[in-house]
């Protein structure tokens, strides 16, 4: 798939010139190994993450013979005008793959998930916790297992502000402000910074880890996506009246 060989499928297609062109002072690359390589842990998360669908669709190659571990979700009234319309236009629509258990399962980890209720609670964004545990996060698909581990200790309600180095460069601890706003120093050996999108740069900025990207000479690299303005799949939405 392209988004595995961005850099090289653009250059094949269009040149080094268009690339250059299109996205001044990129660092476009591709992924370090195959989208083939990834299938088997593709795969091995949907299972655990309890992934929804049907056997439809433009599926990528080494799919042909892969299933999604859940049945997809019931079909709405809205969604079966949707259906029969695009069908009647000679489409042909499928349930969109998506990880709100459409059934309670048991995933690879232990953890048992309860099925979706559909009780309308995630309408929206859905940027919130599911009160039944059936849509995908990692409070009700992962966590449970670490902390029956006894190796997880996990700090709510919490606020990372730097990480601490050495006169190498090196990380040797967190620093954060718990649910009182006392703060706390977490020395460590191995740390990972997934505080998502731009927080990630800016945790890293206000440490003073990194070469600030310059957008002006095109010098240094933290910073140098996101100041590239690049971003997610652009969203397209259209609105109308379906008749059967």
């Amino acid at each position: 798939p392209w988004v595995h060989e961005m850099y090289s499928q653009t250059v094949n297609r269009y040149g080094e010139e268009f690339l250059n062109r299109v996205v001044p002072h990129h660092d476009i690359t591709d992924w370090p190994i195959t989208y083939e390589e990834y299938i088997p842990y593709y795969e091995q998360w949907e299972k655990m993450w309890g992934v929804c669908g049907t056997h439809e669709g433009p599926l990528l190659p080494g799919f042909l013979n892969y299933r999604y571990p859940l049945p997809p979700s019931p079909e709405t009234p809205v969604g079966i005008t949707f259906k029969n319309a695009a069908e009647a236009l000679g489409y042909h629509p499928f349930p969109v793959p998506h990880s709100l258990a459409s059934e309670g399962f048991v995933n690879s980890y232990g953890v048992a998930v309860q099925g979706c209720a559909y009780d309308g609670w995630c309408a929206g964004p859905c940027n919130y916790a599911c009160e039944t545990g059936a849509k995908a996060n990692t409070a009700f698909r992962t966590v449970p297992a670490a902390l029956e581990t006894g190796n997880l200790d996990l700090r709510l309600n919490s606020y990372v502000f730097r990480l601490d180095t050495d006169s190498s460069g090196k990380v040797t601890a967190v620093r954060y402000y718990d649910e009182k706003g006392n703060v706390n120093v977490q020395p460590g050996k191995v740390f990972f910074n997934g505080l998502w999108g731009y927080n990630i740069v800016r945790l890293m900025l206000t440490s003073g880890i990194g070469d600030p990207y310059n957008p002006v000479n095109a010098t240094g690299t933290l910073g140098r996506g996101p100041a590239m303005g690049v971003g997610g799949a652009q969203a397209r939405s259209v609105s109308g009246t379906l008749e059967n």
